[in-house]
């Protein structure tokens, strides 16, 4: 596979960069256009509509306003803006065979999609297309459009990378080549919960977010004791930050969201579904009518929008949408529920690119030097930077780590990100540390 970033957009950006920051007023004059589309969908032509974050992902990768608003930039913009313009679709499981509004019939192994902006529903993922026989329980699209599934029982499918047998405590990744009714595309063994102590039915995953940084929130069905983190309940989400992943999967636990500091875990309440948002703000749902600060969740959906997380969480409860704007009546039991940007899979237009590959990070990843420094081995010490940086250019966990990997890793990597600098004068000619001397 060639490299998008050696071979097109970085070199490209060497150059064009010039051109965008010299003339800020000529990117101004594109970004914004109605005609251009919207931030989070794939399209041929270069800009997006939404003005401040156009600028924003152009002025990372030049490539989006001289070429193509491709599938990178789609990610860029859900990473980095707080509106990407457009309306995403609300994905949900629903546990068993239903027929929605508009007769769309699913099953358990399938997802349907909820389009806000037209009021209908419509098959997502069909998996029994794809070998998937057991009820989803949690679901999630990764920034390539790949997804992220588990399921609420033990099974195996047939060809998967890694290895054809799963649990209810493993994450497995499908990447799609279609979706809908004719779902297609690979699976890969993604997270191996029996490696870092999910090995009991109280611990099937029934949530999951991957976040910026690598790492996975998910919650559980019953809850139960997490190595290094204790007791966790049905209504906590935790986070498990990964060194590898795949067969051998090795991280640590943390607690993400304590659920009984928002009430949750009254009148019965668990979790069914989380969905961690780019904004950081979280999509909840649960398994019961019951109310939790006035809220249910069982039909619905509760944006959570925190101001602290973890062992002290708070902030701000509202409806994201109701059961009856969807169709929906109060019996339907909302699962695996996530927001899906339109036309994401399988979207950049770049030769080499957005694949997101399958599996664990490559092999380099984790044993290199620092991500923020040139090395003459291929990947770097930071895994979820490596592995972002090596998914748009192989080349870097290939052959070496070199200037340009390091350039990205500026780019997408906080701990690479430069600082702030601090301008100072000072009146009269100094000497400064290093033998520079100014006037």
């Amino acid at each position: 596979m060639s490299s998008i970033l050696r071979h097109s957009s970085w070199q490209l950006a060497a150059g064009a960069a010039l051109s965008v920051f010299a003339a800020p007023s000529a990117m101004a004059q594109q970004c914004g256009n109605p005609d251009a589309g919207p931030c989070c969908e794939v399209h041929d032509a270069p800009y997006c509509s939404n003005p401040e974050c156009c600028e924003a992902v152009c002025e990372l990768d030049p490539f989006c306003c001289s070429t193509a608003w491709d599938g990178l930039c789609v990610q860029a913009a859900q990473n980095g803006c707080d509106s990407a313009g457009g309306t995403p679709l609300i994905v949900a499981a629903f546990g068993g065979s239903v027929t929605l509004p508009g007769g769309v019939a699913i099953t358990a192994t399938d997802l349907a999609a909820f389009d806000p902006t037209t009021g209908a529903w419509s098959l997502y993922f069909k998996g029994s297309n794809v070998g998937l026989s057991k009820t989803i329980s949690a679901a999630t699209q990764l920034p390539d459009g790949d997804l992220l599934i588990s399921t609420t029982s033990n099974g195996s499918i047939s060809g998967m990378s890694g290895g054809s047998s799963f649990t209810r405590n493993d994450l497995l990744r499908f990447t799609p080549t279609a979706l809908g009714s004719d779902t297609a595309g690979s699976w890969a063994f993604f997270f191996d919960g029996s490696d870092v102590g999910l090995t009991t039915s109280g611990l099937s995953i029934n949530a999951a977010s991957m976040l910026p940084d690598g790492s996975i929130v998910m919650g559980t069905a019953n809850g139960g004791d997490v190595p290094g983190l204790g007791a966790v309940t049905p209504h906590d989400l935790i986070r498990f930050t990964p060194t590898s992943l795949g067969s051998s999967t090795a991280g640590s636990w943390s607690l993400y969201m304590d659920g009984s500091d928002l009430g949750l875990g009254a009148n019965g309440n668990k979790l069914d579904s989380a969905s961690v948002r780019h904004d950081g703000s979280i999509l909840l749902s649960t398994n019961s009518t019951g109310s939790f600060q006035g809220f249910k969740a069982k039909s619905d959906l509760v944006l959570f929008e925190p101001t602290s997380l973890g062992d002290s969480t708070a902030g701000t409860l509202s409806y994201f949408i109701r059961a009856y704007e969807m169709g929906l009546d109060s019996s339907a039991n909302i699962r695996g529920s996530f927001l899906a940007d339109v036309s994401r899979a399988s979207g950049d237009t770049r030769d080499g690119g957005g694949d997101g590959g399958g599996g664990p990070p490559p092999s380099g990843c984790g044993a290199g030097g620092d991500c923020c420094a040139e090395s003459d081995g291929p990947g770097c010490a930071d895994v979820s930077c490596c592995q972002m940086i090596c998914e748009l250019d192989p080349y870097c966990c290939e052959v070496r780590w070199d200037e340009y990997c390091v350039m990205a890793a500026t780019f997408y990597c906080e701990p690479c990100m430069p600082g702030p600098q601090v301008v100072v004068t000072f009146g009269s000619a100094t000497e400064l540390p290093g033998g520079i001397t100014v006037a």
